[in-house]
């Protein structure tokens, strides 16, 4: 059995300390904690930490650095990827075709889940699918997390 850890690697490698080196330092303790795989969320806040063609420059490179210290020190990376990652940085573009409606019932319902993308929506399924091929053609990670065919957390609904 492997034992997985998610990650933000946005806010534990702050700008400047976020190179392949620092990586490694990290992956070195999770390695030594037995965490055989690590799964950064590398689409949060409205921001994308990889390269992708549909999404556009990165505003850091993130997943680069990631993935060669992930080989160097032998811990797999499955980033993960879903409509509700996707949403933030649709919604920071001011985008809003799609997205989740749960109707006038639930006007209280946070803005972030108003934005999630509407898993019904083949757009919403072909966007995140092409998301999740941009990651494996251009990092080739040792797996995904697929986070991507769900609504918002069904908890804030009542």
């Amino acid at each position: 059995m492997e034992i997985a850890a998610w990650g933000h690697p946005y806010s534990e490698f702050p700008e400047g300390a976020d190179g392949p080196r620092e990586f490694a330092a990290a992956f070195e303790r999770m390695r030594a904690a037995g965490i055989g795989i690590y799964i950064p969320f590398v689409m949060s806040h409205g921001q994308h930490y990889f390269e992708s063609e549909l999404l556009g420059p990165p505003s850091r490179d993130l997943l680069a650095a990631c993935m060669e210290a992930g080989r160097e020190v032998g811990l797999e990376v499955h980033p993960i990827t879903g409509l509700g990652a996707v949403s933030a940085v649709a919604a920071a573009e001011g985008e809003g075709d799609g997205m989740y409606d749960p109707g006038p019932e639930c006007a209280d319902l946070p803005g972030w889940a108003r934005n999630w993308p509407c898993a019904a929506w083949t757009e919403n399924r072909q966007t995140i699918t092409q998301v999740a091929r941009d990651m494996i053609r251009d990092y080739e990670p040792d797996g995904l997390a697929l986070d991507y065919l769900r609504y918002p957390n069904t908890a804030v609904l009542d």
